[in-house]
């Protein structure tokens, strides 16, 4: 696997409608090695990795990208054409990178990550109360009432197929919607789409961007060295929070997987193969079984899941998705009106 295919995403958030940030001179700025001399770490890579994460760039271009339905749109339409490989955008950049990853050692990069993740995020009292007031806002939300429909399916035996997630992220968001008693009406919805003038400095920019990014030094190393440099640095844990906290991150996320879907990009990917050999293996419960009971992350975790609880999360789901309940009679109290009626 290249990363070159990774790559190709990343200057995207580089693009902004509107007004002219230089964005690429930034990065530029950033990624200049001078500036890492006098820091002391044996590989090299980390001082640029906190200069990059500090200098909060990431978040920026994502809180620019996503303040606007017609910037998400834009975006998602570069996306679409990168992954198709029909982008003119990146057709005279060379994407010949040294760092070459196997699926493996990626997933075990990723794996080495999380203990040190799990505690900036969990076990900090502070950090955690953030993750758990983001929780609430997306489960509790909704727009977003589609992730407790798809617990519940699975829940109920569903196959986990990509037509299966977009039915109910499109039921549960923008063109349907749970009426008082959890039906599902239409909703007759027309978006609006600007055009924009800018396409030849976007991808100015784009280029400008991603060849800055492949001249780095970021990029020149071997993937355990970027693995562990990102470790050694510390940024995953407030890149995190400074992501997930921006408010309409979740909707960009739609907004592109619903351009990948509508454009079949996702078709013949078999995700219920991948659910049904997970289940088999056991390693979604002995995976949870271990982080439940593991002494440090197992009482984050309670804790975790009691602040969500106590934001009324729990109760916000399930207003969202059967209605007010208190209005619905049950089975018994039918019986009895049934019973209290005189018959003449």
């Amino acid at each position: 696997m290249k990363f070159s295919s990774l790559i190709t995403a990343i200057p995207i958030f580089g693009m902004v409608m509107g007004h002219t940030i230089d964005y690429d001179s930034q990065l530029q700025e950033i990624l200049t090695p001078p500036q890492f001399e006098k820091r002391a770490s044996n590989n090299s890579l980390v001082p640029l990795l906190q200069t990059l994460a500090g200098s909060g760039l990431i978040p920026n271009l994502l809180s620019e990208i996503t303040s606007s339905q017609q910037k998400m749109d834009t975006v998602a339409d570069l996306i679409l054409s990168a992954v198709q490989g029909g982008s003119s955008i990146f057709s005279n950049i060379s994407l010949n990178l040294n760092m070459n990853v196997s699926t493996t050692e990626l997933l075990s990069g990723i794996t080495g990550l999380l203990p040190s993740v799990f505690q900036g995020l969990l076990v900090n009292e502070t950090n955690r109360n953030v993750i758990a007031g983001v929780a609430s806002g997306l489960l509790g939300s909704k727009e977003y009432v589609w992730i407790s429909a798809l617990i519940l399916e699975l829940g109920q035996g569903a196959d986990l197929t990509v037509d299966l997630l977009a039915n109910l992220m499109i039921n549960g968001t923008t063109y349907m919607k749970f009426s008082d008693y959890g039906k599902i009406e239409e909703v007759n919805e027309v978006e609006k789409r600007d055009t924009d003038d800018n396409d030849g400095s976007f991808s100015q920019l784009l280029n400008n961007m991603v060849g800055t990014l492949l001249n780095s030094n970021l990029f020149k190393g071997t993937a355990q060295q970027l693995f562990d440099a990102i470790e050694e640095s510390g940024i995953v844990v407030p890149l995190v929070l400074d992501i997930i906290t921006i408010p309409t991150l979740p909707k960009f996320a739609g907004v592109v997987l619903k351009k990948l879907y509508d454009n079949h990009v996702f078709d013949g990917i078999d995700l219920n193969s991948y659910y049904v050999a997970i289940k088999k293996s056991n390693l979604l419960t002995d995976s949870t079984e271990a982080l439940l009971t593991d002494e440090t992350f197992g009482p984050a975790v309670a804790l975790l899941l009691k602040r969500i609880e106590d934001l009324g999360t729990f109760d916000a789901i399930t207003r969202n998705m059967y209605g007010d309940l208190a209005k619905i009679p049950s089975e018994s109290a039918k019986s009895s009106d049934a019973a209290a009626e005189p018959t003449y």
